[in-house]
């Protein structure tokens, strides 16, 4: 039944009810209005299921109707059926419009259009952080193996991985999870490549898990910080011995880097080593240019290090040719602002960090 009909039938259902009831002029009106109301409501609810617009009318044709007969029944019969229906079918929604609920969602889009940013620079404000926390946490486990071994650091690659600080830390931590910055969890044995890649695992069919020039892995190695290998006590005779800084307990030891964030577990720097020229650029084997393993834009054009006197702090990937990586290191060299390095001869993806 369309609206129209059923509208129709409904006026006449309510001239038949309200002519009966209110032929009765001594009637009490509320008594007629109450009756009025059950005689129709039924019709009412019907209407109301088709459309709340024309169960609207309907109430209004039977006010009318009860008008012409009883104005005082129509008060209270007005009164009646606008506490019983029309307040429900007034308060009745069907739902959002479609320009409606177009317009929610174009809200919610433009508040997560602000909001994203500002929680991207959140969490990685966060991963920075618990980068620091583990590197107090390294620098906790360095002291307890130098106080150990009266200030001397492990000997390198003299004994394989364990002799390196991988496994020759091993026996002052628990956790292996402490080797591995927030911001590079995903392994390269897992395909993971460039900046945020952690080295390992080993055991895992990475190429180069066993090179002969580092002895061998320990299966399940993996992590992705590195020490600075100058600093190890290597043997004497060794390859750049007059470099090595061997112990701790050295002057300027604020100035000299141990363990940092890194894409493989060493470096073995040169004061010569060029930048990378590509985010990503790095070499993962030994030879010249292993500042690329380091200079890696993990914190936002910044880098997390644990330097020789315990201290952590953030490092700018420039600053990298700053410090003291080894003894005769040129601090001054051609890639600091002291050794007369220009903005346009950095490559360009670091030209927006900041200068040293």
């Amino acid at each position: 039944m369309n609206c129209g009909v059923l509208l129709h039938h409904s006026i006449l259902c309510y001239f038949t009810n309200t002519h009966v009831v209110c032929q009765e002029k001594n009637s009490d009106p509320r008594l007629t209005a109450h009756t009025l109301w059950l005689a129709t409501n039924e019709t009412v609810k019907a209407a109301k299921k088709r459309n709340s617009y024309v169960a609207g009318l309907v109430l209004y044709c039977q006010m009318r109707v009860c008008y012409n007969y009883d104005r005082q029944a129509y008060q209270h019969c007005s009164l009646y059926l606008f506490e019983k229906e029309g307040q429900k079918i007034m308060r009745k929604q069907d739902g959002f419009t479609l320009i409606e609920l177009l317009v929610v969602i174009a809200i919610i889009a433009l508040l997560l259009a602000i909001l994203m940013p500002a929680l991207q620079r959140v969490k990685k404000q966060a991963e920075a952080t618990a980068c620091k926390a583990n590197l107090h946490e390294w620098a906790l486990v360095f002291v307890m193996y130098t106080d150990d071994n009266d200030g001397l650091l492990m000997d390198g690659y003299g004994g394989g991985i364990n002799g390196t600080w991988v496994g020759g830390l091993r026996d002052y931590y628990q956790e292996p999870k402490i080797r591995v910055c927030p911001t590079a969890t995903k392994p390269m044995s897992e395909g993971a490549r460039g900046s945020f890649a952690a080295w390992g695992v080993f055991g895992k069919g990475l190429a180069g898990d066993d090179p002969g020039w580092s002895g061998p892995k320990v299966a399940g190695d993996y992590g992705s910080y590195g020490m600075n290998e100058l600093a190890y006590d290597t043997p004497a005779g060794a390859a750049r011995s007059d470099h090595r800084w061997r112990t701790v307990n050295v002057k300027g030891a604020a100035e000299i880097p141990l363990l940092f964030d890194c894409m493989w577990y060493d470096v073995y720097p040169f004061d010569t080593d060029r930048p990378p020229d590509y985010p990503g650029d790095v070499a993962k084997t030994g030879g010249a240019g292993e500042m690329k393993r380091v200079c890696i834009d993990r914190h936002v054009g910044f880098v997390n290090y644990l330097f020789m006197d315990w201290s952590v702090r953030k490092t700018g990937l420039k600053e990298l040719w700053t410090l003291n990586w080894y003894r005769g290191f040129n601090m001054a060299n051609a890639w600091t602002k002291a050794g007369g390095v220009q903005p346009e001869d950095w490559p360009q993806w670091m030209r927006k960090f900041k200068d040293y």
